[in-house]
């Protein structure tokens, strides 16, 4: 089922937009697989979500993120990943 077409992935998605701080970039992102299939979106207020595969790790990295959107073109396409708002570590030299 396309995104557009579930009224929960609908929900979801706007629930995103209102809850984080997405960039003009996050934002056309998520346009461009309006029209694909969603297989899963999960969030995170701790820890975050690997660039590379999109596994999920209790601790805060340095390349993780906070939102994991799982996709496909069509149903037959490779599940794809969309990972949104970095987090950005501090260094510990600057945390006092």
């Amino acid at each position: 089922m396309k995104s557009q077409d579930s009224l929960h992935v609908v929900k979801c998605l706007n629930r995103l937009k209102e809850r984080y701080e997405l960039s003009q970039q996050e934002l056309l992102e998520l346009k461009r697989i309006k029209n694909c299939i969603i297989t899963s979106i999960a969030f995170t207020e701790n820890g975050g979500f690997d660039r590379e595969n999109g596994e999920f790790h209790e601790e805060e990295r340095e390349f993780s993120y906070k939102i994991r959107i799982k996709y496909r073109v069509d149903d037959l396409d490779e599940e794809k990943i969309l990972v949104m708002v970095p987090i950005q570590e501090i260094p510990d030299q600057l945390v006092s």
